[in-house]
């Protein structure tokens, strides 16, 4: 019995082994006929089986599992019936039905006793059959679910919750259950229909839940069901979807440098209609995951852009920061207003992740902009003086910096605007110990330092503002002492 108790050992459900595992014992006593019989009903209950478990989450299939109960209320005959069922709904393909439909054939058969009886030989055909085409496998959707189930994403807007974590968690629980063999074709089949509604209004929230179900089953599946050179016939069947999910960190390294090429010429045509499109790429060149040539094809597109279109772009303040510095610095306000918007609609989170230099030096020309008196600019710097704590020490740092000494460290003190009440705020309200730290820096700077000009001595004599703060009676002490020394110095001379 050895030849057939291997089969048991790749079963995993212990209800589709109860059959077959009686089969075999009835062979072992000699009774082809019963074990013929008993195999067959071993692979029509597991068919059975699996149009209710699929039938939890797809109606189609819930209806087919309604009409197998009532046919068997009524008595009547469903093995033929759950076959065909099983065939479109792709359970089994159309060369597994045959061979299926041929057992259940000679079953037919076998069962009358004046009929010949099955062999050895076909009772190991069979059971070899049946356990490879259903029994071994686990409830794998095939190309009948995926149908059915891309129809309810995209038509039925309560078929599934519309947020992240219900989507994500249905396509995780989803796509464990799909054939691999069908990961191009269920891609493929949505992607062609999220295609169709991406400029539709009507359809966005089917659109974004098909993007993030779409992100979650790469996330699982990886891109690696098509080899690079099959991804670029692919990508070149939509018009959107990809460069929308592809552009991806995660996903972008894996679909090869002609697929790359064509989605970032695809997506720089598409960002004249959807400049959003553009940070996709943005991300992926803050990665270094660019070619030379590809970065640099897009930095020249960028170049070539208004701000007010890259306001719109979702490109990061990093990737833009040159062209932001220089716009900040260029002393008008109609072309610095856009840019201190562009800054503040950012999360604090992108100034975080730039340089420790970067940062200090978009704090000193934020602060330079609001004490040219850009109302954007000083309203942020009112917002920041609020909670400084949410920012990174080294953009305070150049805010602060800024009201005393310049990048040449060119002593000055800007007192001019009522941003100055701003950094008296940011002391009261950052943290003791950082803004310690921060003024022993600028203590150094200012001790090393030299007047940039004149009229900057006489800023001494207007620092009533910062009354009754210890720090600043020390930064004003080397301001008195600088004085006196330039004063001295100029009498010797």
């Amino acid at each position: 019995m050895e030849r057939y108790n291997k089969y048991l050992d790749i079963i995993p459900n212990e209800d589709d082994q109860v059959l077959i595992s009686e089969a075999i014992n009835v062979i072992g006593c000699g009774q082809y006929r019963a074990a013929y019989i008993l195999i067959w009903l071993s692979c029509v209950e597991s068919l059975k089986r699996r149009f209710f478990e699929a039938g939890k989450r797809d109606s189609n299939a819930g209806n087919v599992n309604k009409n197998i109960i009532a046919l068997e209320k009524q008595h009547k005959a469903t093995d033929m019936f759950i076959l065909e069922e099983s065939k479109k709904y792709g359970f089994i393909t159309d060369c597994e039905y045959s061979k299926l439909e041929h057992i259940y054939t000679m079953r037919c058969i076998y069962a009358h006793p004046y009929e010949e009886k099955p062999s050895e030989e076909d009772l190991a055909s069979a059971i070899s059959n049946v356990v490879n085409i259903v029994l071994s496998q686990q409830v794998i959707l095939k190309e009948g679910f995926i149908s059915n189930l891309i129809r309810n994403l995209i038509n039925d807007r309560n078929f599934l919750d519309n947020y992240r974590a219900t989507v994500d968690e249905y396509a995780s629980e989803i796509i464990q259950k799909v054939d691999p063999k069908k990961y191009e074709y269920f891609i493929r089949k949505y992607w062609l229909e999220l295609d169709s509604i991406a400029t539709n209004p009507a359809k966005k929230v089917e659109l974004q839940r098909g993007i993030w179900f779409s992100i979650k089953v790469l996330d699982e599946i990886g891109c690696k069901f098509l080899k690079p050179t099959e991804w670029h016939d692919f990508v070149t069947l939509f018009q959107y979807i990809p460069s929308i999910i592809l552009l991806n960190k995660n996903f972008f390294p894996d679909i090869g440098i002609r697929t790359q090429d064509y989605l970032l010429s695809a997506t720089i045509n598409l960002s004249t209609s959807s400049p959003g499109l553009l940070g996709t790429i943005g991300v992926l060149f803050d990665e270094n995951l660019l070619t030379t040539q590809q970065a640099n094809k897009f930095q020249d597109y960028i170049e070539s852009l208004e701000f007010s279109v890259i306001q719109s772009s979702n490109l990061s303040i990093n990737f833009l920061f040159e062209k932001i510095i220089e716009k900040l610095k260029s002393y008008n306000w109609y072309i610095q207003q856009p840019v201190m918007d562009f800054i503040r609609n950012k999360n604090i989170a992108e100034i975080r992740l730039l340089s420790r230099k970067k940062q200090e030096i978009l704090g000193r020309n934020i602060y330079q902009v609001a004490d040219g008196r850009e109302d954007s600019a000083n309203e942020y710097i009112t917002q920041i003086s609020r909670d400084p704590n949410l920012y990174p020490y080294n953009f305070i740092k150049g805010i602060v910096f800024e009201a005393f000494i310049n990048e040449d460290e060119k002593i000055r003190y800007k007192n001019s605007n009522d941003n100055i009440f701003d950094i008296r705020r940011i002391s009261q309200n950052y943290n003791s110990r950082e803004f310690n730290r921060l003024i022993d820096e600028l203590k150094q700077k200012l001790n090393a330092g030299v007047f940039k000009q004149e009229r900057n001595l006489n800023a001494i004599q207007n620092c009533e503002v910062f009354n009754g703060l210890e720090w600043s009676k020390e930064i004003f002490d080397i301001f008195e002492k600088k004085y006196q020394l330039n004063c001295e110095q100029e009498e010797s001379i």
